[in-house]
Formats: structure tokens, C-alpha cells, sequence
């Protein structure tokens, strides 16, 4: 969804492949949500300074359009900008001056970027980082916090899926703890939110029985007897959805032999009144299947 604030912020990229929609669009639903929270333009001047001067990334974006929205309202843009100049960092001031033209650059900017299928993920960080410091200049590490913090993790995390099944565990357990204090920004708060994380991340050339081995020890590390036991009751029922859907194809296309042998046998059938036979059969087994 595009949104003129500038970047996408998603707290699973690093489960996405980056690719030029979803590194530069912002969640419009996430910003919208907060800013809609913030609307009361009326609240004291000082906290929003505040915030001007110290916030960053989505916070910060959020900051200066209520700024914007609250000095439109009462026509007097340019009186604010000047009263509140000494009491913001001079960058930070500058930012909040120059943001519309800015951030117009910087969607033409996006609109133009595009990646090779084959680029890797550290190269399309690299360049999206780039093309974000041409139009923002060291203000771009303000703005795009969150976002630059989700694509650094998602590089780091990425080193695990060569990780052998004896050394994953201690390798994630790392992963972590170094990323400990931007849990919030990557949406891993939760012991639940790391394990899924975890087996995310799991090297798919880990053998069935060594990855059985290692799920259930990242279980005991960060899941409750609860939170365990509605893991497996969901693995259990992927499991049988995966089987109902593969018997259901099994016995739509058995039905389908059937009735084009049926056709077959009876040449002088009317086409247009064997066809609506054909479409009664094929909706009377699907409902049938299905219990509709």
C-alpha cells in the first residue's frame, strides 16, 4: 500500500525476500493506526519538540506530520518552524523543513528502483541503504531506523540457515542477545515470536531427524507445555488438511475419468445437456466432500 511517509516497516522482512515493493512502500496501516492515536494537535508544544529531537524512525516520521498537520490547521507553517529552530537539533530542523520535497525525491526515487531476480539480499540492502542517504543524506539513518535495523537482522540471520543442527541453537541464542534491545522494532518480544522465528531460519539441508531433534530443543528453550502442546495440535491439522486436499484432487480426478468414459460411451448425448450433467457431478462431489 503506498504511503507518502516513505519506506515499507514490517516486522517479518527478514522472512521476506527483499524486492523494490517491499523494502520502500511504509505500512500504511501501522502508520495510519499510530498517527490516528496522535491527532490531538492541541497537546503540549513541548512534547512534541521533544520527540522532534529525539525519536527516530517511525516515531520520528510520525512526529513531523503531526507538525505539519498541527501548523496547517492554524496557518502558520513557517512562524513554528522559525520558533521551534533553536530548540531542535539544526539537522533534525532542516529534515522537518525540507520533508515534503524530500520525500516526493525519494518516492520518484523508489519508483525507478528496480532488482535483479538473482541480486542477494546483502546487495539490495546495500543499494536501497544508498539510494536512501542520495536523497536524505545522514538523516536517512533517522528516518529509516526501524526499517535499516529489520534489514541488518535479516542479514545476520541469514548466516544460520548454513548453521549445523549441533551449533543452530547457540548460534540463534546469539542472534538474540545481540539484537536484545531492538526486539520490539523486529517483533520478537515474545519467547513464541523467537521460536518461530527460529525454525524460520532452520537450514533445510538439516536431515528430518536432526531438524526433529533441534525443533523440539528450541521448544524446551522458549515454549510453555501449553504453547507446545498448540504447536503440535497445529502441526496436526496442517497435517491433515495437506492429506484431505491430496485425496480430494485424488478422488475429483478419479470422477473425472469416470464421467469422460461415461461420455465416451454414449456418443449421441446432446453436449450442452451432457455438460450441465458434467458440472451437477463435479458440484454434487464437492459438496459431498466438503459436507456443504
Amino acid at each position: 500500500m503506498q504511503n507518502k511517509s516513505g519506506m515499507r516497516f514490517a516486522k517479518n522482512t527478514q522472512k521476506e525476500v527483499l524486492n523494490t515493493t517491499s523494502i520502500t512502500k511504509l505500512n500504511s496501516t501501522v502508520l495510519s493506526s499510530e498517527l490516528n492515536t496522535r491527532t490531538d494537535t492541541s497537546e503540549p508544544e513541548h512534547r512534541l519538540i521533544d520527540r522532534l529531537s529525539e525519536s527516530t524512525g517511525r516515531d520520528l516520521i510520525i512526529s513531523i506530520k503531526l507538525f505539519w498537520q498541527g501548523c496547517q490547521t492554524s496557518y502558520d507553517c513557517d512562524q513554528q518552524l522559525q520558533t521551534i529552530k533553536n530548540q531542535i537539533p539544526i539537522n533534525r530542523w532542516k529534515l522537518l523543513t525540507h520533508y515534503s520535497d524530500k520525500n516526493q525525491a525519494w518516492q520518484q526515487q523508489m519508483g525507478n528502483l528496480v532488482f535483479d531476480k538473482g541480486q542477494p539480499l546483502s546487495s539490495r540492502v546495500t543499494e536501497l541503504k544508498d539510494k536512501a542517504r542520495e536523497v536524505w543524506g545522514n538523516t536517512a539513518n533517522l528516518l529509516f531506523a526501524d526499517e535499516f535495523a529489520v534489514y541488518d537482522f535479516s542479514l545476520q540471520a541469514e548466516e544460520l540457515r548454513s548453521a549445523s543442527a549441533q551449533e543452530y541453537l547457540k548460534m540463534f541464542k546469539n542472534l538474540m542477545q545481540n539484537w536484545k534491545e531492538e526486539e520490539q522494532i523486529l517483533g520478537l518480544v515474545s519467547p513464541q515470536a523467537k521460536y518461530e522465528q527460529a525454525v524460520s531460519l532452520i537450514s533445510p539441508q538439516i536431515t528430518p531427524i536432526e531438524r526433529k531433534k533441534l525443533i523440539q530443543s528450541l521448544q524446551a528453550t522458549y515454549l510453555n507445555k501449553k504453547q507446545i502442546s498448540q504447536v503440535r495440535w497445529r502441526k496436526q491439522q496442517i497435517s491433515d488438511q495437506k492429506r484431505n486436499i491430496k485425496e480430494y484432487q485424488y478422488q475429483l480426478e478419479m470422477l473425472k475419468h469416470n464421467l469422460n468414459q461415461e461420455y465416451l460411451n454414449q456418443p449421441n448425448l446432446d453436449k450442452q445437456d451432457w455438460d450441465t450433467y458434467y458440472q451437477q457431478q463435479i458440484e454434487d462431489f464437492r459438496r459431498s466432500f466438503f459436507q456443504i
